[in-house]
């Protein structure tokens, strides 16, 4: 006898759109932590892996910290100060 895994509850795009928008309006309003200053300062100088390593030691979670470093690189990309 085999047991169905449960599905995830499907999501809108619409609820996504709306989430990415509020993010984006927050991190205008209230700009970078500290740690992701830290972390654009070592991207800019050409150091990733010490900016994974900083960023791994903060947030605890390899994944995390790779995801932490696109996105700010991404940010320094579009010209964020």
């Amino acid at each position: 006898m085999t047991v169905e895994k449960s599905h995830r509850k499907q999501r809108s795009k619409a609820t996504a759109r709306r989430n990415k928008m509020v993010k984006s309006v927050c991190r205008e309003v209230a700009g970078m932590c500290n740690y992701e200053r830290r972390i654009a300062e070592m991207i800019k100088l050409g150091k990733d892996r010490r900016a994974l390593r900083f960023a791994k030691k903060r947030l605890g979670n390899h994944k995390r910290a790779q995801l932490k470093r696109d996105e700010v690189a991404e940010l320094i990309k579009a010209g964020y100060h």
